[in-house]
Formats: structure tokens, sequence, C-alpha cells
């Protein structure tokens, strides 16, 4: 008796002792939902439904992914006269959503409507108008099925935007693993060029005295560097460039108008405080370069608090030219049309290869019958010097840095939308 009790004893203890080392994994349900983001730019407004896999655990990033989108124009900067007009078109945007996302699915579903470009040009008043009266609107249950904050319908700066396409970039690339103790330079910065503005984000390896964007994804902060340069983007550099070209002339009273910066045999009709001018181009690359170094001029020392400054007395932390960067929008047309990249492979472009190539564009390229009607193609002299002049002498990369050209990043398309849901989801 005494032995069966003893072996009884020992089973037992060596069952206890088995279960104490056991590692239970537990298994957290996934949950399948969705958001609705109202893309607002100054083309149309786009739809976009996301479906989202995610679980209870903060420190776990959800699965994102674009399921289906569309598109319908004007944008809704046309409709600050006509409230009828847009709310008509708020409503076929709403009916796509509708059929597209399960009813049961609807009342739980977030709507956002983020405007940018075309919003940030209208005056405060109109703008604060039409803002307030989507507001209402996507707030109406008799009008919209889904859920709706007065936060969530907003036009978004030019930080932002960077901020969200930075986000994006390395959602795609696998940054974001709840890891607090991440490699810096494992994630990837961003260069952007748009019409109205140039964008730049990336992760400071240090204190960011300045334009630092608040940010925390699974659990994790992250010393984000997100600036947007008003009034540098390709459409204001031209339009910096002919008003620069026609003050200078004005005093000789020309009404025609020597552009260095376009090519040979091309022309545009420019009209400016009610005068028209003729702008033809004088193919001249250096003094096109010349000139365009004026408008992206650095501070000197004495104005450039905190420092080290970038565009104009703008702060901007030390780039660590180590981590990797994609230059992205309006960079890829250029570097597509002198030849770089492709838009499915993109391309490595240096700042020196990319001044030599406008440089050779701006002396051999002359308009004929069969490149006139080349959309932009034309204006790829000066426009190939200014992304050279800003990516070095303005955001301070080594003319020999390799710039990555690409508007997509693993097989996934660079834009803002992924990154703003993730901001607003979870901070």
């Amino acid at each position: 008796m005494n032995t069966l009790f003893s072996l009884l004893v020992g089973i037992l203890v060596i069952s206890c002792s088995t279960f104490a080392v056991i590692e239970l994994e537990i298994y957290l349900p996934t949950v399948t939902s969705y958001a609705v983001l109202l893309d607002a730019g100054s083309s149309g407004t786009r739809a976009r439904i996301l479906e989202i896999s995610s679980t209870a655990n903060i420190s776990q990033v959800p699965a994102i992914e674009e399921i289906t989108n569309k598109k319908i124009k004007p944008g809704i900067d046309s409709f600050v006269d006509d409230f009828d007009g847009l709310k008509t078109q708020l409503a076929i945007l709403l009916d796509f959503c509708r059929s597209e996302i399960p009813k049961d699915e609807q009342e739980k579903t977030s709507i956002y409507l983020f405007a940018t470009a075309g919003m940030r040009l209208v005056t405060y008043d109109k703008a604060d108008d039409v803002m307030d009266f989507i507001r209402s609107c996507l707030s109406d249950a008799s009008f919209s099925p889904f859920k709706h904050k007065q936060s969530s319908t907003r036009i978004l700066s030019g930080e932002e935007e960077g901020a969200f396409t930075w986000m994006t970039v390395n959602y795609h690339n696998g940054f974001f693993d709840g890891n607090p103790n991440y490699d810096l330079l494992k994630s990837i910065g961003i260069v952007e060029m748009g019409g109205a503005s140039s964008q730049i984000a990336f992760l400071a390896d240090g204190p960011i005295l300045a334009s630092k964007f608040n940010l925390k994804i699974g659990g994790v902060k992250y010393p984000l560097y997100a600036r947007s340069h008003l009034m540098y983007g390709l459409q204001a550099a031209r339009e910096w460039l002919y008003r620069y070209l026609i003050r200078n002339e004005n005093n000789l009273k020309r009404s025609t108008i020597q552009n260095p910066c376009m090519v040979q045999g091309d022309e545009e009709e420019y009209i400016v405080n009610g005068i028209s001018y003729t702008i033809i181009g004088s193919h001249s690359p250096l003094k096109c370069y010349e000139i365009l170094q004026e408008f992206v001029y650095l501070a000197p020392n004495y104005q450039c608090y905190p420092s080290p400054c970038s565009i104009g007395s703008a702060y901007q932390p030390p780039i660590d030219l180590n981590m990797n960067f994609l230059s992205i929008s309006g960079f890829t047309y250029i570097a597509k049309d002198l030849g770089f990249m492709d838009e499915k492979h993109g391309g490595i472009v240096t700042g020196e290869e990319m001044f030599l190539a406008a440089f050779d564009f701006c002396h051999k390229y002359a308009v004929n019958d069969t490149t006139r009607d080349i959309p932009y193609i034309l204006k790829r002299c000066g426009d190939g010097l200014y992304a050279s002049i800003i990516q070095t002498k303005g955001y301070g990369f080594s003319p020999q840095y390799q710039m990555q050209y690409t508007n997509k990043i693993k097989d996934q398309g660079i834009n803002w939308i992924i990154g703003a849901y993730l901001y607003e989801s979870t901070n």
C-alpha cells in the first residue's frame, strides 16, 4: 500500500512539474472590420474602402487592405457656393460604399473625409463652411449609415500628408512590428513633390527641435520629422520662375519673355495682373540653374534657429545618409521623362545624374510636331534641374546619394491613405 501511494505521489509530482514548464500559446481571434476614407483631392473625391483584420493585441499592427474605390469629379473646392451639388456628390459616393460594405457592418464602420491641396487654396471662411456642411451630412443618420466623428472630417496639413505617406511606406515595408528597440536604419524616409508643395519625412536619430510629428503605432512611439514646404512644388516653382523673369524684363516693357528653363521652340502664354506675356524657350540650362538657386535659398547661419536648416530658415535635423529614402510623386514623373525609370520598376538616381540629364535635355531637346503634345515633357528641362537642386541644396542630400525613385513599394501603391487610417485609429 505504501509502495502504491509513493508511486502515485511520484507521478503527481512529475505531472505537476511538467505542467509548470509548459508555455501556453494564446491565439487571439482575428476580427474583420471596414473603414471608409473619402479622399477629397483637387481633381475629384475618391471613396476608398478599407478592410481591416485585427486582434486585441495592441502591439500587433492590423492588416489593412484597400479592397475597392470609386472617384467622381470635380473636387469639393468646386462646390464652395453650391452645397446642393456637394450633397449630391456625397450621396453618390455613399451609395457606392453601401453597396460594397455588408449591411450589418455599416453602423460600426468609421467614415473619414480628408481634403488636400484644392481646399488649402480656398479662403478660410468658405473652406470652414464647406467642411462644416460635410460634417453635418456625414453625421446625419438619415443620410449616412456610417460612424462619424466631427474631427474625422478636415483639411489635412502638408505635414500630415507627408507623415501619413511615410506611415504607408513603412507599413508596407513591414517596419511596424511592435518592437520598441527597432533599428532606425530599417525605416524608409520619403521626399515628395506635389504641384503646390514639397514634403520630407524621416525618423531622426536624436532630438527633434521643430516639426516633430507625434506618432504611436502598435504601442511604440516614433520620433518622426515631417515638414511641408508650401510653394515649393513643381507648379509653384514654375510660377515663381515666370514672375521672376517678368520682373527682370519689365523695365524693358517686353511682352515676350525668354525662359532659359524651357526647351527651344516651346512657348506658353502667361497672364499676371491682367497682362498677357508670351514665354518662349531659350534652352540655357546654366542660366536656368543659376536662377533656381535663388529660389531654393539657404538662410545665413544667424537666421537659422534652431539649426541646422534646410530650405530658407526651416529647421531640419541631420539625415543619416545610410538610411534609404524614396523619391515619390512628382519626382518620379521627372525621372521617367528623363529616362531613369519606368513605372513598374522605378529607378536609382543621384542628384548629380539628375542635373546632368536635365542639362543634356535642355541642350538637345527641341519641340517638333511629334513631341509637342506629350504631356509635361517639354517642361522637364527646368523640372529636372529643380529636382536636383531641391534634393541636394534644399534637403541636404549628397550629389552622389543614390535616391530610389518609385511610386510603389512591395507592389503596393504609395499614398497617404493607409497611414491616415493607422494614425486616426491608434493615436
